[in-house]
């Protein structure tokens, strides 16, 4: 709901998400892709507390942030849904794809 209510009064182009190592147990990320994809399709329906709202925009990019490996996010979206970091600067397809940025591999302990 609170997407729709933004969305209507504002143009976004660009949506982030964090998907943090510390999700609570209730987290679904069947729930939190789907929003992704309906974010992507350009059309969010909330039908929360019963106040049915529904929005259509043009197709904002998307970039999500994880810890966990690529690999393990990658299956809850289509293939062609999906373009990381290092082929979206060589194709410059920032505009139709969304960016899946796994931070997990980059990480340092101290004295390394």
């Amino acid at each position: 709901m609170a997407v729709c209510k933004l969305l209507q009064k504002e143009d976004i182009d660009m949506f982030t998400f964090d998907f943090t190592r510390t999700m609570g147990v209730e987290t679904s990320m069947n729930d939190l892709f789907q929003v992704v994809e309906e974010l992507k399709n350009g059309h969010v329906v909330s039908v929360l507390y019963g106040n049915p709202m529904e929005v259509a925009m043009t197709s904002p990019h998307v970039v999500i942030f994880t810890n966990e490996k690529f690999e393990d996010s990658e299956k809850y979206l289509s293939r062609d849904r999906w373009i990381t970091p290092d082929k979206a600067l060589a194709a410059r397809k920032w505009d139709t794809d969304i960016v899946g940025v796994s931070v997990s591999s980059k990480i340092q302990t101290k004295g390394e």
